[in-house]
């Protein structure tokens, strides 16, 4: 038996090997070879115990360890993993006089049908290091200048993306 951690697109996902070696009457045989397929290409993709891969493409995808002991017997498991696709991170925001507050406005959604609902958002004022955690909000920016927010949205899958762009305060 295996399992597979978190998988979100283009981030790594890690398989954990929990496949237990049982003795047999007279002997107790090593496992000889791990042999993983992560189920979006052919063939043996891995032989480590418990490995590390990164997808390609979000997707479902079988997912088969095959274990062979040094006698070689073998035993075969899988299960389907599903790899979310990454929120699409976009907002707005108003164009201010310094002083005034800038509200932003979250843009960002899911890609369905796979993707969770979108459940953490975070602003960074890059400059300031000031943070704001409401899907929607506002911040004063001290003076007048060109500054970078960067929203970060996580969904309910735990997967997580960003975007930066440059906010303008006259």
């Amino acid at each position: 038996a295996f399992t597979a951690q978190r998988a979100c697109f283009g981030q790594v996902t890690q398989f954990v090997n929990n496949s237990l070696q049982v003795s047999g009457p007279t002997s107790n045989p090593s496992i000889f070879r791990y042999e993983w397929n992560f189920g979006d290409r052919v063939g043996i993709q891995s032989t480590q115990a418990s490995p590390d891969y990164t997808y390609s493409n979000p997707g479902v995808y079988r997912v088969r360890l095959r274990i062979i002991n040094e006698l070689q017997c073998q035993d075969t498991v899988s299960t389907l993993v599903t790899v979310s696709p990454l929120p699409i991170v976009r907002f707005e925001n108003d164009d201010v006089c310094a002083g005034s507050p800038t509200s932003f406005t979250d843009r960002s959604n899911r890609i369905t049908p796979l993707g969770a609902s979108l459940s953490r958002w975070t602003y960074y004022i890059i400059s300031t290091g000031d943070s704001l955690t409401n899907q929607n909000d506002s911040y004063t920016f001290p003076q007048a200048g060109l500054y970078q927010v960067r929203l970060k949205v996580v969904d309910a899958n735990g997967c997580q993306s960003e975007t930066t762009q440059a906010v303008r305060v006259n």
